[in-house]
Parts: structure tokens; sequence; C-alpha cells
């Protein structure tokens, strides 16, 4: 869920970075998506398949 995490947030980050101009969002949409793929990791952790 990582990459897809880092996919996301790359999308977010091009988008945002095609809307203002500013550079800034093409590091940080990447670095965003991190923190989203380790949050989906978390929620995809089920106890159930033992």
């Amino acid at each position: 869920m990582l990459g897809v995490g880092i996919a996301i947030g790359a999308g977010i980050g091009t988008t945002i970075f095609a809307i203002t101009g500013d550079a800034f969002w093409i590091a940080v949409g990447p670095a965003f998506g991190v923190i989203l793929g380790v949050v989906m990791d978390q929620l995809d952790d089920d106890d159930d398949d033992d």
C-alpha cells in the first residue's frame, strides 16, 4: 500500500503544482503519499486472517 500512497501523493502534488506553479508541491506530494501509504497499511491490517 506504500506504493499506492506515493502514487496518490505524487498525483496530488503534480495537480497542485499545475494549478499554483509552485515547485514545492512536487516534493511535498510524494512525502504526503508515504504518510498516506503507512496509514493505509495500518488500516488494512485485519486480524481475522489467521
